[in-house]
C-alpha cells in the first residue's frame, strides 16, 4: 500500500507506466492495487512464477527508455526514482543505477550495493562471519559493510528491490535469468551489463524504505535454502563449472562443521525446549549437507 502510494506521487516528477504483477498472492493484493492505484497495469498469475519470471512479465511489456524494478515492501522517498533517471540521463555510459536503501529503523541496509560474490564472501556468509562482523572488511563479505554506504560509485552490483535500468542496455544483455527463482537474479544481470561494458552506479542522494527481512522463521529457512541454491546458479553461470563445485564443496565443509557443533550441544543441553531447538537445527543443516552434496 505504502509503495503505491509512494508512487501516486512519484507521477508528479517523473512520467511512470506502472506495472504490477500479482504472484498467486492470497490477500487480494491485485484488487487492492486496483483500488489504489486504478492506472496500474496488473497481471495476475495463477502460480508463483518467482522474482525474475514476473519481473520480466512487466518488462516485456513496458514501453520507456527506462524501467524500473521495485519490490513491493519498498517505498520510494523523495521522488527518488525521477532522480535516478536524471543520473541515467546525464550519464549515457551508465545501464543501471540503484539508490540507498535503508531499514524500518532507518538504518541503511549495506546489500543495496555490493560486489560480486566470490568464494571467500559467501564463505563468510555461511559460516555467519559477515552478520558477526558486518563492518570488519575482511569479513563484511558482498555487502561490503566496511563502507558506509553514504558516498556514490560505481559497484558491481545493485539491489533488485529498487534499480532503474537502461532499456538499450538490457536490450542487449537479455531480461532477467528466470532459472533464478528467488536471489542473485539481480546480481547476475550486473554481471552480464558490466560485462558487456556498462557502468552499474550507486547513487545514496536517492532513499527507499525497505521492509524485507520479516517473514516467517518458516519461510526464512526455505529462503536460505534458495539463496544456496541461487549462489551456486550465479558461480555456474558466470563463472564456471569448477568454481561452481568449489562453492558446493565449501557450503558442504562448513555445514559439516556446525552439525557436529549442534550435536555437541543437542547432547549437552537437558532443557526439553533447547534440546528441541538444536534437533531442528540438525534437521536444517542435513538438509543443506544433502544439497551440498549432490542432492537437490
Amino acid at each position: 500500500m505504502n509503495c503505491l502510494r509512494a508512487l501516486e506521487a512519484e507521477r508528479g516528477a517523473i512520467s511512470l507506466e506502472l506495472f504490477v504483477v500479482d504472484n498467486a498472492s492470497a490477500d487480494g493484493s491485485a484488487d487492492v492495487t486496483r483500488q489504489v492505484a486504478p492506472w496500474a497495469k496488473v497481471i495476475e498469475n495463477h502460480e508463483n512464477r518467482g522474482f525474475a519470471a514476473a519481473n520480466n512479465q512487466a518488462l516485456t511489456k513496458a514501453q520507456g527508455r527506462y524501467v524500473a524494478l521495485l519490490n513491493p515492501d519498498a517505498e520510494i522517498l523523495d521522488h527518488a526514482l525521477a532522480s535516478l533517471a536524471r543520473y541515467l540521463d546525464r550519464m549515457p555510459d551508465a545501464a543501471a543505477v540503484g539508490p540507498m536503501s535503508l531499514t524500518p529503523s532507518g538504518e541503511v541496509d549495506f546489500r543495496c550495493a555490493r560486489r560480486f560474490p566470490t568464494l571467500w564472501t559467501e564463505f563468510c556468509e555461511v559460516s555467519g562471519l559477515t552478520r558477526r562482523f558486518p563492518r570488519h572488511r575482511p569479513f563484511s563479505g558482498a555487502p561490503m559493510g566496511h563502507w558506509d554506504h553514504r558516498d556514490p560509485r560505481d559497484v558491481d552490483a545493485i539491489s533488485g528491490a529498487c534499480m532503474v535500468v537502461r532499456r538499450e542496455a538490457m536490450d542487449q544483455v537479455g531480461l532477467l535469468d528466470e532459472g533464478f527463482f528467488m536471489y542473485f537474479e539481480d546480481t547476475e544481470l550486473c554481471f552480464r551489463l558490466k560485462r558487456a561494458g556498462w557502468r552499474v552506479v550507486y547513487r545514496p542522494e536517492a532513499r527507499v524504505r525497505h521492509l524485507g527481512g520479516h517473514s516467517s522463521s518458516q519461510v526464512r529457512e526455505a529462503m536460505a535454502m534458495e539463496t544456496l541454491r541461487s549462489a551456486n546458479r550465479m558461480f555456474r553461470k558466470c563463472y564456471g563449472d569448477g568454481p561452481a563445485a568449489a562453492h558446493r564443496l565449501m557450503v558442504a565443509a562448513v555445514t559439516a562443521g556446525k552439525l557436529i557443533l549442534f550435536a555437541a550441544f543437542w547432547l549437552a543441553v537437558r532443557n526439553a525446549s533447547q534440546r528441541a531447538r538444536f534437533a531442528h537445527k540438525l534437521a536444517l543443516h542435513r538438509q543443506v549437507l544433502r544439497w551440498a552434496l549432490g542432492g537437490d
